[in-house]
C-alpha cells in the first residue's frame, strides 16, 4: 500500500497546469482555466 500512495505522488506532481504567456504554475491540473496572474487560458 505505502508503495502505491508514493507512486500517486509522484504521478500528481506532474499533473499541473500552467500558463504559456507567463509561466503561472497552478498545483492542480485544470487546463483550460483562465491564468489568475494574466488571463491567458492555461495548458
Amino acid at each position: 500500500m505505502m508503495d502505491l500512495t508514493l507512486k500517486m505522488d509522484m504521478v500528481d506532481e506532474f499533473l499541473t497546469s500552467i500558463c504559456p504567456h507567463c509561466g503561472f504554475l497552478l498545483g492542480a491540473f485544470i487546463p483550460g482555466m483562465p491564468c489568475p496572474s494574466c488571463g491567458e487560458p492555461l495548458l
